[in-house]
């Protein structure tokens, strides 16, 4: 699974990519905040930015890189 790709390191921009792209699509259909009962929007909101930050820190991962101990960066090296 893509989530494994990314805690090994390997292949992890494009793993995160596509994770980052399915959690936002998902989350939108999920928890529609905006389109529920006064009732449960507050439940909809906490889980909605919970997931949002979840893909933000995938965001981070396209931009910065998986690091010095992943798969990808053993590869580079020629370990």
């Amino acid at each position: 699974s893509l989530c494994a790709l990314v805690i090994a390191g390997f292949k992890a921009r494009w793993s995160a990519v596509i994770l980052a792209i399915s959690l936002a699509i998902t989350n939108v259909w999920m928890y529609p905040f905006w389109a529920v009962p006064a009732r449960q929007r507050d439940f909809n909101l906490y889980y909605f930015f919970n997931t949002l930050s979840m893909i933000g820190g995938l965001l981070l991962l396209v931009s910065h890189g998986p690091g010095g101990l992943s798969v990808d960066n053993a590869t580079k090296k020629g370990i």
